[in-house]
């Protein structure tokens, strides 16, 4: 429940657009019930012949068809303004959740990302928020319609025949422990079927991203075969959430028709007694009737809201991770007058793993120029990486002008760097945006100018739409 009401927090910062939601929604419930009414003075009052002459009789009629007419328009009308807000809402709250992951992720340590494969943060981002998009914009609605018109039925039931009420209303407590029994193993299937779904995107991503070297190896079958495991393992993630869910609505099927057979055998025998009218039994029934709708809806709902459990126990998990570690007492940046120092440093990725570097001591003055040189896999990347604080030394300090670079915050720290990839990342966005990308706010004069010193003004200039192309 802890994480079903996090999840909702979101929906708390749209509560204007929820209250107008519900208004529209109570119009709507409150038109259902127009249809149980018109049938029991459809019969009371029209086609009773004791009830009035034929003129009267008719004139009942033109009224209760005139009524039942309008409140359909409405009630249908309402319907459409309460989805149209609800789904604006979910919409909102869904977009300040993926506002929040997606912040989240350019605020974690190059570590944990490191940890965490693209294709299990796209689904986060994308699949797990899509499953509470669908709790906040239609589970909800489907939620509050059904409560308010199992409320209303039932009060209506005590009022119309207290003796039949008892028999019909024990009905949804008989739902309720079907649901609790089938609970916890939805959301544990709920969680797994999110989980097999996150590792078929991973190999999908990677397969797709490594095409070059699955050509080059001959390695197309392999990955055939290894996608379709992990699509296996998903058929059968889904499978158990499908047989969980039809158990479960078997069940409650049974006790709906079982509850709806013994109200009408009774309130039937009432009738002959002359204790109840026959509209009233009618009526009872039609009323019967939208109580188990509802219950029987919460088979699915129910199933929905532990998807989006499970859903949200991911995004949160992603969420709750640390951000890159801040300074406690930030100072400001150096200015690298005096140049850089890597003083005994030392690193390994993961604890449990050996050093990639150990013991390093290196110099560079301001207006040096330096090179790395050493085999592939020595550390040279790794080393350059402690600069930026993408990754912090484990051991030892990185010092600029004898300042700890730690004790900057890390925008000031990278905003003294300029890096130059060895395999160079271009967005899908203009060249002049992917140009000017390193320094917010470039002008068009400083993008020219960084091209033509890069050699790339003039194939740049040829391109169809020059500095504007999409690339």
């Amino acid at each position: 429940m802890q994480t079903l009401r996090r999840a909702l927090r979101y929906m708390a910062a749209h509560w204007a657009l929820q209250l107008a939601a519900l208004a529209f929604a109570l119009i709507v419930t409150a038109s259902g019930f127009v249809w149980p009414f018109f049938t029991k003075y459809l019969i009371d009052k029209v086609m009773w012949p004791q009830h009035g002459t034929a003129d009267q009789r008719l004139h009942w009629l033109n009224l209760l068809t005139l009524v039942a007419l309008a409140t359909s328009v409405l009630g249908s009308l309402a319907a459409i303004g309460r989805s149209w807000l609800f789904a604006l809402a979910g919409e909102r709250a869904a977009a300040d959740m993926r506002r929040d992951l997606f912040d989240h992720v350019h605020r974690l340590p190059m570590a944990a990302l490191d940890r965490r494969r693209t294709g299990g943060v796209m689904s986060v981002v994308q699949s797990d928020v899509d499953a509470l998009q669908g709790l906040y914009s239609s589970t909800l609605v489907d939620i509050l319609t059904n409560l308010l018109t199992a409320t209303a039925a039932a009060a209506i039931m005590v009022v119309q025949s207290p003796k039949l009420a008892a028999i019909g209303l024990p009905v949804p407590v008989l739902f309720a422990v079907a649901l609790s029994r089938f609970g916890p193993a939805l959301r544990t299937a709920g969680r797994q079927t999110r989980d097999e779904t996150e590792r078929v995107q991973n190999v999908l991503q990677e397969s797709v991203s490594g095409a070059r070297e699955v050509r080059v190896f001959g390695r197309a079958g392999d990955e055939g075969a290894r996608f379709m495991a992990s699509v296996v393992r998903l058929i059968g993630a889904r499978v158990r959430m499908a047989a969980l869910g039809a158990a479960n609505g078997s069940v409650t099927g049974i006790i709906a028709t079982v509850g709806m057979m013994l109200t009408m055998v009774v309130g039937a025998r009432m009738a002959i007694r002359g204790e109840i009218t026959a509209g009233n039994v009618v009526m009872t029934l039609n009323v019967l009737g939208m109580l188990f709708g509802p219950a029987s809806s919460f088979v699915n709902l129910f199933s929905q809201v532990a998807a989006a459990i499970g859903a949200a126990d991911r995004v949160f998990e992603f969420l709750d991770a640390p951000s890159e570690p801040q300074p406690d007492r930030p100072r400001l940046a150096p200015p690298c007058a005096s140049g850089v120092e890597f003083r005994d440093v030392g690193f390994q990725y993961d604890p449990d793993e050996p050093d990639v570097l150990h013991d390093v001591s290196l110099t560079v003055t301001a207006g040096e120029v330096a090179a790395l040189v050493g085999p592939s896999g020595s550390g040279k990347t790794t080393l350059v990486s402690l600069l930026p604080r993408l990754y912090d030394v484990t051991a030892g300090s990185l010092l600029i002008d004898g300042v700890d670079i730690r004790d900057v915050p890390p925008r000031a720290l990278r905003d003294l760097i300029a890096v130059v990839p060895q395999e160079p990342f271009l967005f899908a966005t203009t060249v002049r945006a992917n140009i000017a990308f390193g320094r917010s706010g470039a002008t068009g004069e400083e993008v020219e100018a960084a091209a033509r010193a890069a050699n790339a003004h003039d194939f740049i200039t040829a391109m169809p739409q020059g500095y504007e192309t999409e690339v």
